[in-house]
């Protein structure tokens, strides 16, 4: 065996070990996944989304959701929640509603340009820009910085 090979046989075990532990230590919960994280996204699709939120939290509290129009006749929205039990503000986002929604989408994403995200040096495509960008002047930026500012020891979750 050359140098060359057991070089790169080495450097392969290396990184499968390094991602098995990894991996390991990655502190996923499914119970948690499943009984709290996908309530608060399938509560992003309701129109009263505060009903979700009380089957994770009965206490939860300060429930705001944003709709603004976004490409055309679809619509995009958004929701911030206080869940006490967690100590957690969530900051939440719908996605597509119909098929239809959801093809246009794709269509956009695929063919027009993108547009730099403003808190990052990645790119993400124009429609979804213009729509975060929609939910947040509607109010979501200043509900969620008074948010944070009235609950200063509660963790930020983003779904």
């Amino acid at each position: 065996m050359t140098s060359n090979s057991f070089r790169k046989i080495t450097l392969f075990l290396l990184s499968v070990i390094i991602a098995a532990l990894a991996q390991r230590n990655t502190g996923y919960d499914h119970d948690f996944v499943r009984g709290t994280i996908f309530p608060l996204c399938a509560a992003a699709y309701s129109d009263t989304p505060t009903d979700c939120l009380k089957a994770v939290d009965p206490k939860a509290e300060k429930v705001q959701k944003f709709t603004v129009t976004c490409g055309g006749a679809n619509t995009c929205s958004g929701y911030t929640a206080l869940l006490h039990s967690h100590k957690a503000i969530v900051l939440a986002f719908r996605g597509s509603k119909t098929i239809t929604q959801f093809l246009k989408i794709a269509w956009m994403t695929l063919t027009e340009s993108r547009c730099r995200w403003k808190a990052d040096t990645g790119q993400v495509a124009t429609y979804f820009c213009d729509a975060f960008i929609k939910i947040w002047d509607r109010g979501l930026k200043e509900n969620l910085k008074q948010l944070i500012e009235d609950n200063r020891d509660y963790r930020v979750w983003v779904r």
